[in-house]
């Protein structure tokens, strides 16, 4: 199966190693303590890229994440589903954390039994245990306003048919600078309830709202506060993921984008934006779960 690495978040969040139990995560106090703390991210889709290109279309849920303490301890298994994977090509040993999943030679997978998840890391240092069920997939997209919007006119967006503890939502927007050129930006946010309206500033150009991307997910929204999940032998944040849904717009701001400018700005578009389990360990780690 393919396998995106996550480097750039895994690599800052490996120096501020914290833990808890069932309370929020302190600062660095405990780095040298022997506690660990687990980030573990699960997601499932309908189908699935193998190393080789091919697509594989049966659903799956995959699990990665990693293990941060001091000393950095020796991955001994995870357990996921009552499947259990071990061994050296599970896990990839990095300066300062323990990564599994993504990184390791073999991915660590189910296709089956997708409901609910039950994950166990075990360690040298112990095992950190939680559990999660699956959220539902995003079945429907409405917005205030399908045509046409003014600048400087907010926009609202509401979704329906998901049972998620949040979402992660991505609205994107190209625009015209007269003699600049077509420029291309997001809104991108974690959103609580089933609507996020807009600020009308946003929109400040003409120009075309292109498409709306909405990912439900189950597990602590990062926030100042937040407890983690799961617990054990330290603590840990497990997150559960459903596919992400795809709504295109067209939605044209003042007086839109004209064919060609439209074209030229697409192929720009969607670079630089975070994977969704990237983005959840940025934020925990900005709102100093992570310090």
């Amino acid at each position: 199966m393919k396998r995106v690495a996550c480097s750039v978040v895994v690599i800052a969040i490996c120096l501020f190693v914290a833990g808890c139990g069932d309370n929020p995560v302190s600062n660095g106090e405990n780095d040298s303590n022997g506690e660990q703390l687990v980030l573990a991210w699960a997601q499932h889709s309908s189908g699935y890229w193998q190393v080789r290109a091919d697509y594989i279309d049966e659903p799956v849920t995959m699990l990665s994440g990693s293990i941060f303490a001091s000393p950095v301890p020796s991955l001994e298994s995870v357990e996921f589903n009552g499947h259990s994977f071990t061994g050296e090509d599970v896990a990839s040993y990095e300066a300062g954390f323990v990564a599994f999943g993504d990184w390791a030679a073999d991915p660590i997978a189910i296709s089956s039994g997708f409901d609910a998840i039950t994950v166990a890391v075990a360690t040298t240092l112990g095992e950190v245990e939680g559990a999660l069920a699956l959220p539902d997939t995003i079945a429907s997209l409405q917005v205030s306003e399908a045509d046409t919007i003014d600048i400087g006119e907010s926009l609202g967006v509401w979704w329906g048919g998901s049972d998620a503890d949040f979402y992660r939502f991505s609205l994107s927007y190209q625009y015209v600078i007269p003699d600049s050129g077509v420029f291309f930006t997001w809104v991108d946010s974690l959103v609580v309830g089933e609507s996020i309206a807009v600020d009308g500033a946003f929109f400040a150009w003409d120009g075309e709202v292109t498409w709306v991307d909405v990912t439900p997910i189950n597990g602590p929204l990062p926030r100042v506060g937040v407890n983690a999940n799961m617990s054990g032998s330290g603590s840990g944040f497990l997150h559960y993921a459903n596919k992400w849904q795809s709504f295109p717009l067209g939605i044209a701001v003042g007086d839109g984008l004209s064919r060609d400018e439209g074209v030229s700005g697409r192929r720009h578009c969607r670079e630089d934006v975070l994977p969704t389990e990237r983005m959840v360990a940025a934020r925990l780690m900005s709102v100093g779960v992570i310090e």
